[in-house]
């Protein structure tokens, strides 16, 4: 099935289908994205390298807040990158969300993140993560085998001793 294309059914067939089995179609096509014959939405499953942009994201994060609470938006403007790539970090446990509501935050407690433990490790070299995560409706479906480290994840045009400030 080429990518985008409907799925197809014989008339009547949704009508007598329950919805389980639609979903279930759907599913099995995500890898080479299907319109969903209810809604008509994409339905696609995406891998997402951890590239050089979010890892400089998860570094710089590191440096300069730890593992305390900082606005992203903030962090990014400063950095001179688009936020969405950067909150996709949270996919390898490596930043975490602020799910709290607190409304005493500027922007009303959205857009709030803080670095993990495991994503101090990763920073640290202490800690190796798999290299692809594989994404359906902003949730993780699952990661590839193979695995990749903080210098791995930065490529060439980054290093990350210089991001750390020297550390």
């Amino acid at each position: 099935m080429a990518k985008g294309e409907h799925l197809t059914f014989a008339p009547g067939m949704l009508d007598d289908t329950p919805l389980k089995d639609v979903h279930e179609l759907v599913m099995a096509s995500l890898d080479e994205g299907v319109r969903c014959p209810c809604c008509t939405k994409l339905a696609m499953r995406y891998g997402r390298v951890l590239g050089s942009v979010m890892t400089r994201v998860l570094v710089t994060a590191y440096r300069i807040h730890g593992t305390e609470w900082f606005y992203m938006e903030k962090l990014c403007k400063k950095m001179k990158i688009r936020t969405g790539d950067a909150t996709k970090v949270r996919f390898w446990g490596l930043i975490e969300k602020d799910e709290s509501g607190d409304r005493s935050r500027p922007s009303g407690g959205s857009g709030w993140y803080r670095v993990t433990e495991a994503g101090g490790d990763f920073v640290d070299r202490k800690l190796t993560v798999p290299r692809k995560a594989h994404i359906f409706d902003n949730k993780l479906h699952f990661f590839s085998d193979d695995m990749t480290d903080v210098d791995v994840a930065l490529g060439d045009h980054f290093d990350r001793d210089e991001l750390m400030g020297g550390a």
